[in-house]
């Protein structure tokens, strides 16, 4: 089942362009950590966005309901 992307925006920066970490990336713009959500399944993201409220990451198209 897809996440409710009502509470995503779009993000304009390119994932290749920021540095690596243990999660994902950081952002050089925002300096925010992104994590890499492209091979969890919606319970662990669904569980992360509850810890971490406003995290950003990358998500697959799947994930996302349009």
């Amino acid at each position: 089942m897809p996440i409710d992307n009502e509470r995503f925006t779009l993000c304009h920066e390119k994932w290749a362009d920021m540095t690596p970490n243990e999660r994902g990336r950081v952002c050089a713009k925002c300096n925010k950590q992104l994590v890499d959500f492209t091979k969890m399944s919606t319970a662990e993201i669904d569980r992360t966005h509850a810890e971490k409220p406003g995290i950003c990451g990358l998500y697959t198209v799947t994930h996302l309901r349009n």
